[in-house]
């Protein structure tokens, strides 16, 4: 009906029942504040048509992780 890929839509569902969707604490970089901020930051700059790609949001993302000697997870690739 909503065109929804039904194994996704089941993992959704599975997290669902457990308890959380979305990232796992332990794998949480940004405090729920600066978290936050960066969302905000994004939107204005949607707003005043300077629209970020994903690309952008996570090279500026690292950036400020970075920057804040924040203890991220390893990459993979």
């Amino acid at each position: 009906m909503h065109d929804v890929n039904y194994k996704i839509l089941g993992r959704y569902v599975k997290l669902q029942q457990k308890g959380y969707v979305g990232y796992k604490t332990v794998r949480q970089i940004f405090t729920d504040n600066v978290e936050q901020l960066l969302v905000d930051y994004v939107k204005k700059a949607a707003q005043i048509y300077h629209g970020l790609t994903p690309k952008n949001i996570r090279e500026l993302a690292f950036k400020l992780a970075q920057s804040n000697d924040l203890k991220m997870p390893p990459t993979h690739g």
